[in-house]
């Protein structure tokens, strides 16, 4: 056969094989290029070079994007780096201050009570003139102590530490101590005003005290005018005399008659001189009586 009409006849295989090589080098790119993707860990340039649900991150295909890993404390020198310094917290608001009292007197500075009326004493609060403003005010203050001279009307005194205003109390009128007021001594002698009827110790019951027997130092007019003070007068209008009987001192149809020591008489009232008895009912006679409080 002729050798060129061979040729010419293997000319279509050698076709054949070159679209083939093609082919299959083809089919291998794209297989690399196209079809190909990478498994978790494989290499990767794009997220498109990774398979599905994989993302590229540092050239490595990864099913989840790492958190960032810390940054190194770096130590120089062994010594520690200093402590970012802490955040210091917001200071909390102050209250608002709330408003200070006004007192009365404060008030009084730039206003004035109206007509008939005056500014309340002492420390009071108040913003107004219906508080701050008073049509009465009583008189207020203290009495001097009573001492044992039991002062009167004319030895007390009354320190006054507030004036009467308006239709207030008036400052009271000077009076003197009384007995058992403060140092004064209380009330010791009382007199039976029914005729004899009492005896010195119903007398003294009457009047929540006791009655002792026993010399009661009533021996003379001064004596006895001590103990009746201002109404010895009229008490005694008849006088005064001495009597022998232990339930003297008395008075009897208006003749006053202390104790008297003469005339005494073993086993009779008077056997012990100047000495009063508290339980004798004489009759008749008003008997003046010393009283004690009663014992504890």
């Amino acid at each position: 056969m002729d050798p060129q009409a061979q040729a010419s006849n293997k000319t279509p295989m050698y076709i054949g094989l070159a679209v083939l090589a093609l082919l299959i080098v083809g089919g291998i790119l794209l297989y690399v290029f196209v079809f190909k993707c990478e498994e978790d860990g494989g290499e990767c340039i794009t997220t498109s070079d990774c398979c599905e649900g994989l993302e590229c991150v540092d050239s490595k295909c990864s099913s989840s994007t790492p958190t960032a890993s810390p940054r190194p404390v770096v130590v120089v020198n062994n010594v520690e780096p200093e402590p970012e310094p802490e955040t210091e917290p917001e200071p909390e608001p102050e209250p608002e201050p709330e408003p200070e009292s006004t007192t009365c007197s404060d008030w009084f500075l730039n206003n004035e009570c109206g007509p008939n009326t005056t500014l309340t004493p002492g420390v009071v609060i108040g913003n107004s003139e219906s508080e701050c403003c008073v049509s009465a005010l009583n008189c207020e203050g203290t009495w001097s102590a009573c001492t044992e001279a039991c002062e009167g009307i004319d030895g007390r005194t009354f320190t006054q530490t507030q004036g009467q205003f308006g239709t207030g109390a008036a400052c009271p009128e000077a009076t003197a101590c009384q007995p058992g007021e403060g140092a004064c001594p209380p009330k010791e002698w009382f007199w039976d005003e029914e005729d004899g009827a009492l005896s010195c110790t119903q007398v003294c019951a009457n009047n929540g005290m006791s009655c002792v027997d026993g010399d009661w130092g009533i021996h003379n007019q001064e004596d006895l005018e001590g103990i009746l003070g201002e109404e010895a007068d009229t008490i005694c209008n008849r006088g005064y005399g001495a009597s022998h009987v232990s339930f003297a001192p008395y008075i009897w149809n208006d003749m006053c008659l202390y104790r008297t020591t003469w005339g005494s008489q073993e086993g009779s009232w008077n056997s012990s001189p100047g000495k009063s008895i508290c339980d004798h009912q004489p009759g008749g006679y008003d008997r003046i009586c010393k009283c004690v409080p009663p014992s504890p």
